[in-house]
Formats: C-alpha cells, sequence, structure tokens
C-alpha cells in the first residue's frame, strides 16, 4: 500500500472526473501525488489555527502559481468548499507498516494535536477525530481499491 486520502463526510455532488469513492458514511478521494508532497502540506498547516489562514498562506506561496501536483490537495479542498475532514496517508512494505501521515480539520479548524509526520509526531489516537468527522477509519483495509493511486483510478474508471 502507498497512497494517501482526503477523507470527509461531505456527499456533495463530486466533478466525474475526480476520483473518489463513497463508503458507508464516508467520501473517500485518493490523492494523485507522492508522500512528500502530503506531508509538507500536513507540515505547513501546523504553522496556521484554520484552514482559510492556511489556504490564504499557500496562495500567496510561489510554488501555487506552477503546475506541480503540489497544487492537488488545495484544488480538491477549494473545489467542493471542504472543511471538515481528514488527509491521512499510508504505506506498506512486506505488510508491515513503514509511513503513516495524519491531520485532522474540523469546522475549519486545523487541530494540532491530530498532526502526525516524521517531524511532528504527536502521539495521538486518530480514531476520535474519525469518530468527530464520522468517516470510517476502516477505509484503507480495501487494498483492492486503495492499494495506490492507479489502482484505485482503475476501480473508479470501471464504476463509471
Amino acid at each position: 500500500m502507498d497512497l494517501g486520502a482526503i477523507l470527509s463526510n461531505n456527499k456533495r455532488d463530486f466533478n466525474r472526473e475526480l476520483v473518489h469513492f463513497s463508503e458507508k458514511n464516508t467520501t473517500i478521494i485518493p490523492l494523485d501525488c507522492n508522500e512528500y508532497i502530503i506531508q509538507m502540506f500536513i507540515e505547513q498547516a501546523a504553522n496556521f489555527d484554520t484552514l482559510k489562514e492556511y489556504l490564504s498562506h499557500y496562495h500567496s506561496y510561489i510554488r501555487y502559481k506552477t503546475e506541480y501536483k503540489d497544487n492537488a490537495i488545495i484544488e480538491i479542498i477549494e473545489s467542493f468548499n471542504l472543511d471538515t475532514f481528514v488527509i491521512e496517508y499510508n504505506s506498506t512494505f512486506a505488510d508491515r507498516p513503514q509511513d503513516c501521515l495524519f491531520l485532522a480539520i474540523i469546522d475549519d479548524e486545523i487541530m494540532k494535536e491530530s498532526i502526525f509526520t516524521p517531524e511532528i509526531q504527536n502521539l495521538c489516537d486518530p480514531g476520535p477525530f474519525y469518530k468527530i468527522i464520522g468517516v470510517d477509519e476502516s477505509w484503507s483495509s480495501n487494498e483492492e481499491i486503495y492499494y495506490d493511486y492507479a489502482t484505485a483510478k482503475k476501480a473508479f474508471d470501471k464504476l463509471q
């Protein structure tokens, strides 16, 4: 497994071009970007109290004006007006967990105590954040869909 995703209880009509799945009360949006982009997004979020402040800062950041995949996370959040969600990244090697990244944003507030990266290691259980948001924390156990972005896209395309 090597996949990052945005998890939300938002049931909006998402763009048919956006790879996404609805499972139980959860919308799962696999991210087409690597671990380092997700890690950078999460670590930068630690510097702000609200998502609105963070996005405002990000738009002034010079890389935003480029075509980097860094923008994929921002574009999804803004396009669908997400203000309550989790960003999570998991990877495994030989069925053993390798890397985990986590961030919860609830009603526009960046839950700093939820942030987990190699640089910022809060010892928190993500379970309560899943519960507050109302998303299913077992989403990543379905590796037939959520193994990596290519696998997720292939599964999504079959549904279309």
